[in-house]
């Protein structure tokens, strides 16, 4: 899913639905609207701090209506108790919430290896040993742990396989499996 919601009511009665996320997904269901500021301002600010290394989630929010509770309820409810398709639905269900959502912020984390990991990465490849990096994190910050982990190098060829492009991920692989070769 690459996101979190909840659904929260306030002292006021007002019901809100908040939730966190990865830029890519949440970029996607907003309104292009954010609190404050320019929107194409903030995703270059995100970029960027990717590029440098930080893990960023997006933060988002959206007033839900009585209606969208009551909707969104009953269609729970009914995906729960289908037994044959309970996952899909109950998926189906919460995507429909999660949308026209108004970005209002973000955060970024220092994402440190552990002490020793590129020296260990370092050992296992002068051995011979094969590593791969699996990853669900955006490019640019995979790209920076993988350098500072000592999995990427000079002249290495680097394969992006994606989920979204529609192909199987096993198929995928094995084509890249066949294209690698390590020294």
């Amino acid at each position: 899913r690459k996101r979190m919601s909840v659904v929260v009511e306030h002292a006021d009665g007002s019901v809100w639905l908040y939730c966190k996320g990865a830029d890519s997904v949440l970029f996607k269901r907003s309104g292009e609207e954010l609190a404050r500021g320019s929107m194409q301002e903030f995703r270059e600010r995100v970029d960027a701090l990717a590029v440098e290394g930080y893990r960023t989630l997006v933060l988002a929010q959206r007033q839900l209506t009585p209606q969208q509770l009551a909707d969104f309820n009953a269609g729970y409810a009914r995906a729960l108790a289908n037994t044959e398709q309970r996952d899909a639905l109950v998926s189906d269900c919460q995507a429909a919430l999660e949308v026209d959502l108004q970005i209002v912020g973000a955060t970024a984390i220092e994402d440190r290896l552990q002490d020793d990991v590129p020296d260990t990465i370092k050992m296992l490849r002068s051995a011979g040993i094969a590593v791969w990096m699996l990853t669900g994190d955006k490019p640019e910050t995979a790209l920076t742990i993988g350098l500072s982990a000592n999995l990427i190098h000079d002249g290495m060829k680097l394969y992006q396989i994606l989920s979204s492009s529609g192909r199987d991920i096993k198929t995928q692989l094995g084509t890249h499996l066949r294209e690698v070769t390590f020294n």
